[in-house]
Protein backbone atom coordinates (compact mmCIF):
# COMPACT_ATOMS: atom_id res chain seq x y z
CA UNK A 1 0.00 0.00 0.00
CA UNK A 2 2.82 2.43 0.82
CA UNK A 3 4.48 1.64 -2.50
CA UNK A 4 1.67 3.27 -4.51
CA UNK A 5 2.34 6.90 -3.35
CA UNK A 6 6.07 6.45 -4.06
CA UNK A 7 5.38 5.18 -7.58
CA UNK A 8 2.96 8.05 -8.21
CA UNK A 9 5.51 10.59 -6.94
CA UNK A 10 8.20 9.03 -9.14
CA UNK A 11 5.96 9.31 -12.24
CA UNK A 12 5.16 12.98 -11.46
CA UNK A 13 8.84 13.86 -11.00
CA UNK A 14 9.86 12.12 -14.25
CA UNK A 15 7.01 13.80 -16.17
CA UNK A 16 7.88 17.24 -14.80
CA UNK A 17 11.59 16.77 -15.58
CA UNK A 18 10.80 15.71 -19.15
CA UNK A 19 8.49 18.69 -19.66
CA UNK A 20 11.09 21.14 -18.30
CA UNK A 21 13.84 19.67 -20.46
CA UNK A 22 11.70 20.21 -23.54
CA UNK A 23 11.07 23.83 -22.59
CA UNK A 24 14.68 24.65 -21.72
CA UNK A 25 16.32 23.08 -24.78
CA UNK A 26 14.67 24.55 -27.86
CA UNK A 27 15.71 23.14 -31.17
CA UNK A 28 18.41 25.23 -32.75
CA UNK A 29 17.92 26.58 -36.29
CA UNK A 30 20.07 25.51 -39.23
CA UNK A 31 21.82 28.90 -39.36
CA UNK A 32 23.48 30.89 -36.54
CA UNK A 33 21.26 32.72 -34.08
CA UNK A 34 21.06 36.48 -34.54
CA UNK A 35 20.84 38.57 -31.38
CA UNK A 36 19.30 42.01 -31.07
CA UNK A 37 21.85 44.54 -29.87
CA UNK A 38 20.61 48.01 -28.98
CA UNK A 39 21.30 51.25 -27.13
CA UNK A 40 18.11 53.00 -26.09
CA UNK A 41 15.70 52.78 -29.05
CA UNK A 42 18.51 52.38 -31.60
CA UNK A 43 19.56 49.00 -32.94
CA UNK A 44 23.26 48.36 -33.29
CA UNK A 45 24.35 46.72 -36.53
CA UNK A 46 26.87 43.92 -36.19
CA UNK A 47 28.89 41.55 -38.35
CA UNK A 48 29.35 37.87 -37.76
CA UNK A 49 32.95 36.84 -37.29
CA UNK A 50 34.17 33.27 -37.04
CA UNK A 51 31.52 30.65 -36.37
CA UNK A 52 30.82 26.92 -36.55
CA UNK A 53 27.16 25.95 -36.59
CA UNK A 54 25.38 22.62 -36.84
CA UNK A 55 22.08 23.63 -35.27
CA UNK A 56 20.29 20.68 -33.73
CA UNK A 57 21.46 18.32 -36.48
CA UNK A 58 25.03 17.43 -35.54
CA UNK A 59 25.54 15.38 -38.74
CA UNK A 60 26.29 18.44 -40.86
CA UNK A 61 27.16 22.06 -40.34
CA UNK A 62 29.01 25.08 -41.60
CA UNK A 63 32.03 27.03 -40.41
CA UNK A 64 33.03 30.49 -41.56
CA UNK A 65 35.79 33.00 -40.98
CA UNK A 66 35.60 36.78 -41.49
CA UNK A 67 37.76 38.62 -44.03
CA UNK A 68 41.31 39.69 -43.20
CA UNK A 69 41.40 41.44 -39.79
CA UNK A 70 42.34 44.92 -41.09
CA UNK A 71 39.65 44.84 -43.79
CA UNK A 72 37.04 43.45 -41.39
CA UNK A 73 37.78 46.10 -38.75
CA UNK A 74 37.39 48.89 -41.34
CA UNK A 75 33.97 47.50 -42.29
CA UNK A 76 32.90 47.39 -38.63
CA UNK A 77 34.15 50.92 -37.97
CA UNK A 78 32.31 52.18 -41.07
CA UNK A 79 29.06 50.70 -39.72
CA UNK A 80 29.61 51.91 -36.13
CA UNK A 81 26.58 53.23 -34.26
CA UNK A 82 26.44 56.49 -32.31
CA UNK A 83 25.77 56.56 -28.56
CA UNK A 84 26.25 58.79 -25.54
CA UNK A 85 28.72 58.07 -22.72
CA UNK A 86 27.51 55.59 -20.08
CA UNK A 87 24.39 54.61 -22.06
CA UNK A 88 23.21 51.04 -21.53
CA UNK A 89 23.98 48.51 -24.24
CA UNK A 90 21.37 45.71 -24.38
CA UNK A 91 21.96 42.25 -25.85
CA UNK A 92 19.02 39.89 -26.36
CA UNK A 93 19.10 36.43 -27.90
CA UNK A 94 15.96 34.72 -29.25
CA UNK A 95 17.40 31.47 -27.86
CA UNK A 96 19.58 31.99 -24.79
CA UNK A 97 23.13 30.66 -25.28
CA UNK A 98 24.74 28.30 -22.78
CA UNK A 99 27.22 31.11 -22.20
CA UNK A 100 28.27 34.38 -23.77
CA UNK A 101 30.86 37.04 -23.10
CA UNK A 102 31.27 40.62 -24.29
CA UNK A 103 34.77 41.94 -24.92
CA UNK A 104 36.21 45.33 -25.79
CA UNK A 105 38.97 44.93 -28.37
CA UNK A 106 41.97 47.23 -28.03
CA UNK A 107 43.90 48.69 -30.97
CA UNK A 108 46.65 46.09 -30.45
CA UNK A 109 44.11 43.24 -30.82
CA UNK A 110 44.01 42.30 -27.13
CA UNK A 111 40.60 41.96 -25.49
CA UNK A 112 39.18 42.96 -22.15
CA UNK A 113 36.03 41.35 -20.80
CA UNK A 114 33.21 43.85 -20.22
CA UNK A 115 31.39 43.42 -16.92
CA UNK A 116 27.62 43.43 -17.15
CA UNK A 117 25.58 46.06 -15.36
CA UNK A 118 23.37 44.36 -12.72
CA UNK A 119 21.79 41.95 -15.25
CA UNK A 120 23.60 39.87 -17.83
CA UNK A 121 22.85 41.33 -21.24
CA UNK A 122 23.03 44.95 -20.00
CA UNK A 123 26.35 46.78 -20.21
CA UNK A 124 27.38 50.40 -19.63
CA UNK A 125 29.19 52.10 -22.50
CA UNK A 126 32.45 53.90 -21.63
CA UNK A 127 32.32 57.41 -20.21
CA UNK A 128 35.12 58.65 -22.50
CA UNK A 129 34.35 59.76 -26.06
CA UNK A 130 35.84 57.66 -28.85
CA UNK A 131 35.41 54.65 -31.10
CA UNK A 132 35.03 51.26 -29.40
CA UNK A 133 35.18 47.84 -31.05
CA UNK A 134 33.14 45.15 -29.29
CA UNK A 135 33.33 41.38 -29.69
CA UNK A 136 30.45 39.20 -28.49
CA UNK A 137 31.22 35.49 -28.21
CA UNK A 138 28.31 33.06 -27.71
CA UNK A 139 28.03 29.27 -27.45
CA UNK A 140 25.09 26.88 -27.69
CA UNK A 141 26.50 23.40 -27.01
CA UNK A 142 28.90 22.69 -29.89
CA UNK A 143 27.65 25.74 -31.84
CA UNK A 144 29.61 28.95 -31.45
CA UNK A 145 29.39 32.40 -33.02
CA UNK A 146 31.39 35.60 -32.68
CA UNK A 147 29.70 38.94 -33.43
CA UNK A 148 31.56 42.24 -33.95
CA UNK A 149 30.21 45.78 -33.70
CA UNK A 150 31.52 49.29 -33.27
CA UNK A 151 30.18 52.16 -31.19
CA UNK A 152 31.16 55.83 -31.48
CA UNK A 153 30.65 57.31 -28.02
CA UNK A 154 30.10 61.12 -28.22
Amino acid sequence: MRLMPCILLFIIVISFGTACTGIMHKELPDSPIKPTISVGDSRISYHMGAYCWTGTNSNSGICSDPPHTETFNKIIEGDASEARPKQILNINFPIIPDNYTLYLENKDGTREQVQYNILKGRYSLPKENGYYLYVLSAKWGENDVTYYFGVNVR
